[in-house]
């Protein structure tokens, strides 16, 4: 199974599409393409770490906060991540960490302003769970 996947068919937004088992491996899954957008992954070591809670009204919502808090946490920190561990418990609750290192140019890629509504999903498939997600470049 693909862990994500991009499309073309937007000038100022990115969008793609990521895949998972279960909610926890789309959540990460989904977290790995936005930093693959932001920077060059391969390059980014685990040095530093971040632990996330938050809550979510239902599942798709809890996503778009969990990609939003790690767009927070990357520009108020200045780090890139390029790892993930997500539990998802009963009632939505999120409890992460991301795995990263301190921002570098040589690393960066695009500037990602936030994740927006456009086309936002969850979806079930016959392999799990895919994501559609589109963020404002």
């Amino acid at each position: 199974m693909k862990a994500f996947e991009f499309f073309d068919d937007l000038t100022s937004d990115a969008l793609f599409k990521a895949y998972g088992k279960t909610y926890e491996e789309l959540f990460e899954n989904a977290a790995r393409a936005l930093f693959s957008l932001i920077c060059d992954t391969s390059k980014v070591p685990d040095r530093y770490s971040v632990a996330i809670k938050l809550e979510g009204e239902n599942i798709e919502g809890l996503l778009y906060d969990w990609l939003s808090q790690l767009l927070a946490e990357s520009e108020i920190n200045a780090l890139f991540f390029s790892n993930f561990r997500v539990t998802i418990n009963e009632g939505n609750k999120l409890d992460a960490v991301a795995y990263g290192s301190r921002a570098s140019p040589r690393m960066g890629k695009v500037q990602v302003k936030a994740i927006t509504k456009y086309k936002f999903s969850i979806e079930k498939t016959d392999d799990g769970f895919s994501a559609t997600v589109s963020c404002d470049i």
